[in-house]
């Protein structure tokens, strides 16, 4: 039986040594999930605001519905902001409509790779004369250099299918200036439950993962019908602990992921070059464009995205169309999140036209040229 290839696959090697990375002008706390350090940022925020009663996060309107769940927990009401049809940032006309005296905060995004105008939203968030803190999303990337963050609040996350993978763990960066912030987030910490271990159990996660990661099994996985792979729903967040034992293999996970090679990201640019009617996001936004999770393209229209991720799924060449939907479409957040304006049209044309490619280490150079082939089938 043919194998599949799948989108995402960092295995995740159990190996000590190296310390934890360190970042210039943060400080860390690492925590069990990239969902909890959000939440932890936003309890900070909400704590420097205590005159707003009815405190507001924007969140982009079409991403995970984990950032639902961190604003839920913290007592903060998302604000969906529409982003550019052919942009996973935001609108910043509509962000500038959307900025308000209760809005706490803005959770800036890093699309896979992909970095938000973090630099303009400071700008709008200053000119709006309102006290919001910048949270810098990370979770979809993993800082290549100490000095290359800008938040107030950053976000990382170590969880299946990030850049740097414990199958669990999460971490928020405080910026040194904000004394105020950090005393907050390491009093929550201190009052949380007991810290993630890393237990029989946990290790034996480490391993089913890594075993899946092989073609045939993944095969097999997703055509399993009782076992759900790449299905996106909102779940609320239960809590928020420190990573404990898990701390002492991040600085080698970290130091695999930066160390790998950057070629499989030129040969598909130059891929979907040669196809009429796609475009590549990383090309398109080259400025914002940094070491890649996956390759994201826009394709014509959703009549040829579907029919691009058919070949490729047909072939198990690990394609796929990310959430397909905006934000507020997703099972679980309507009733939980305020709309800016009266349309999130460019969430729903990107949402419909976005298709993203593998580049994990697992690619092999045949994977890319069968890659090309499907996608010079369209030109």
């Amino acid at each position: 039986m043919a194998g599949e290839l799948p989108p995402v696959a960092a295995r995740v090697r159990l190996r000590a040594g190296a310390p934890p990375p360190q970042f210039a002008g943060y400080h860390a706390l690492w925590v069990d999930s990239g969902t909890s350090a959000l939440a932890l940022a936003l309890l900070c925020a909400r704590q420097g605001r205590p005159e707003i009663e009815t405190p507001a996060v924007i969140v982009p309107a079409y991403g995970c519905p984990d950032l639902v769940s961190a604003a839920e927990y913290a007592g903060v009401r998302p604000l969906l902001c529409d982003i550019g049809p052919d942009d996973p940032g935001y609108c910043l006309d509509a962000l500038r409509a959307t900025l308000s005296p209760n809005v706490i905060a803005v959770v800036a995004v890093n699309f896979l790779g992909i970095a938000e105008r973090l630099a303009s939203i400071r700008e709008l968030i200053a000119r709006a004369g309102i006290s919001a803190a910048l949270i810098e999303d990370n979770a979809q990337w993993f800082p290549e250099r100490p000095d290359a963050l800008q938040g107030e609040f950053v976000i990382l996350s170590l969880g299946r299918g990030k850049p740097v993978s414990l199958l669990g763990g999460g971490c928020l960066l405080v910026s040194e200036s904000n004394a105020a912030a950090l005393n907050e987030a390491e009093s929550v910490l201190a009052n949380a439950g007991g810290p993630l271990g890393t237990s029989a159990r946990w290790r034996a996660k480490c391993w089913l993962l890594n075993l899946l990661q092989q073609r045939h099994l993944y095969r097999l996985a997703t055509r399993n019908p009782w076992v759900t792979v790449g299905d996106t729903w909102y779940e609320p967040l239960q809590r928020v602990v420190p990573l404990g034992g898990r701390l002492a293999f991040v600085g080698a996970a970290a130091d695999r992921y930066l160390a790998q090679e950057r070629w499989r990201e030129m040969r598909l640019e130059r891929a979907v070059a040669e196809v009429p009617g796609l475009v590549a996001l990383p090309c398109a936004l080259r400025e914002r464009a940094r070491r890649l999770l996956r390759y994201p393209l826009l394709c014509h229209d959703r009549v040829q995205r579907d029919r691009l991720l058919q070949r490729a799924t047909e072939q198990g060449l690990g394609f796929t169309a990310m959430y397909r939907q905006p934000l507020i479409q997703i099972a679980g957040v309507a009733e939980r999140v305020r709309v800016s304006g009266r349309t999130l049209t460019g969430a729903e044309q990107f949402a419909e036209r976005l298709l993203t490619l593998p580049l994990h280490g697992g690619v092999s150079a045949r994977d890319i040229e069968r890659i090309t082939a499907v996608l010079a089938a369209e030109a």
